[in-house]
C-alpha cells in the first residue's frame, strides 16, 4: 500500500481448516500514517535503522536507549545485515548493544514516486505536551524526513530497492535501485540553507529490468550486490559505474537474492521458475555451484533468521506468506508453496 502501518502482534499462530486452506489471525494496525504525507505510489521496500534516529534535516544521531520504548520489534533486526557489528573499526554511530528491541525506533521506505521517507515509530512523540487524544487513530503520523530522487531522464526515480551502510549511517550515503534497472547513489542529509536540494549524486542503468535485490555484504560493507533481469553484479564503489564482477546470463530471470550470513563468498539467488541458484564465488564464477528445483512458482523473497551457536545445519522453509522464527540458522524462502528442504552448500 501507500501508507505506513504499525502492528503490535502478540500471537502469530497458523490454523488449518479441514479443507486445507490456511486461516491467518487478523490483526488490526496500531497506527496509520496520514495519507497526505505518505507515498503516492506503492511502497516497494522498507528497512529498519537500528541504533540511530533521524532529525528533520536528515542528520543522524545515536539513539537514547531509554527513549525507544517497546515499539521496535526485535524480530525485524535481521533485515539489516551487519547491524550488530558495533565494535568493528569505523563504526561511527552504531552503539554497542544494538540488537535489543528497545534500541530500534526508525525505519526508511522507498516507492515509485521518487521518494525515500524516514519514519519514527515513537508515535507518541508527535503529541504536543499536555495534549490528549481519545485513541491512536487521532495521531497525525508522518515521516520525519523526506528525500526526493530523480532518474536519468530527470523524472521521479521509480525506486524499488535501497541499501544503507550500517557502519556509516552518519555520512548519509545510500544506494537505490529502480524499476527501470537504474542504480542511484545519493545522500539523505539536507545541506544547510537549502530547501529543495538535489539528493542524487550519480544515476545510471546497468540492468535491463527492475532490481529485485540490493544488499551490502555482511562481511565487506563496501561490496554491494545488485540483482536484476538475468544477471547479478558486485560493486565496490557504485559511482565508478564499473562492476567488479558480472555474472553470466541465467536461463531464468532472477526474482530474489541474499548474502550468506556465515560465508563471505556465498550468494543465494532465486528465479521466476522456482529454482535456487547457490553461487560460491570461491569455488567457481562461471556458473552456480548448486541448483535446487525448490518450487513450481516464482520465489519472491529469501531471508535468514538469527543464528544460534548451537545450530549445525540450515533448512529452507517455503510457506505462503509467513515463516515462524526458530533458534536455528534458517533461511526463509517465500513463495506460493509449502516445502522444506535440507540444505548444506558446504557439502
Amino acid at each position: 500500500g501507500f501508507q505506513m502501518y504499525m502492528h503490535l502482534v502478540h500471537c502469530n499462530r497458523l490454523t488449518l481448516c479441514p479443507a486445507n486452506c490456511a486461516l491467518l489471525m487478523c490483526v488490526s494496525f496500531r497506527y496509520l500514517s496520514s495519507i497526505e504525507f505518505s507515498h503516492t505510489s506503492v511502497v516497494s521496500d522498507i528497512t529498519w535503522l537500528p541504533g540511530i534516529e533521524i532529525d528533520k534535516a536528515g542528520r543522524v544521531s545515536v539513539i537514547r536507549a531509554e527513549s525507544a520504548g517497546p515499539a521496535g520489534p526485535q524480530a525485524l533486526f535481521a533485515s539489516l545485515n551487519g547491524a550488530a557489528a558495533s565494535k568493528t573499526a569505523g563504526a561511527a554511530v552504531v552503539p554497542t548493544g544494538v540488537g535489543t528491541a528497545k534500541e530500534c525506533c526508525s525505519f526508511a521506505s522507498i516507492a515509485g514516486d521518487g521518494k525515500v521517507m524516514f519514519w519514527d515509530v515513537r508515535v507518541d512523540k508527535l503529541l504536543k505536551k499536555g495534549n490528549k487524544r481519545m485513541d491512536d487513530g487521532d495521531l497525525l503520523w508522518k515521516p520525519i524526513h523526506v528525500v526526493h530522487l530523480l532518474s536519468m531522464a530527470g523524472n521521479d526515480f521509480a525506486g524499488c530497492r535501497f541499501s544503507f551502510d550500517p557502519l556509516r549511517f552518519d555520512t548519509g550515503n545510500f544506494t537505490a535501485g529502480s524499476m527501470d534497472g537504474e542504480l542511484l547513489t545519493g545522500n539523505f542529509i539536507r545541506p544547510p540553507g537549502e530547501d529543495n536540494p538535489d539528493y542524487t549524486h550519480c544515476v545510471f542503468a546497468p540492468h535491463a529490468g527492475p532490481l529485485v535485490a540490493l544488499a551490502a555484504s555482511p562481511f565487506l560493507h563496501d561490496v554491494l550486490l545488485s540483482v536484476g533481469d538475468w544477471t547479478f553484479r558486485l560493486w565496490q564503489g557504485v559511482e565508478s559505474r564499473t562492476p567488479m564482477f558480472t555474472s553470466p546470463y541465467a536461463d531464468e530471470a532472477y526474482t530474489a537474492a541474499a548474502w550468506s550470513p556465515s560465508r563471505p563468498g556465498l550468494l543465494f539467488l532465486a528465479t521466476a521458475a522456482g529454482s535456487l541458484h547457490i553461487w560460491d564465488l570461491l569455488d567457481r564464477s562461471h556458473e552456480p555451484s548448486l541448483r535446487i528445483n525448490a518450487a513450481s512458482s516464482a520465489i519472491t523473497s529469501i531471508s535468514f533468521s538469527i543464528a544460534s551457536s548451537s545450530s549445525s545445519s540450515s533448512h529452507w522453509h517455503m510457506k505462503h506468506a509467513s515463516v515462524q522464527p526458530s533458534h536455528a540458522a534458517q533461511p526463509a524462502v517465500t513463495n506460493s508453496e509449502h516445502q522444506q528442504l535440507s540444505n548444506d552448500p558446504a557439502d
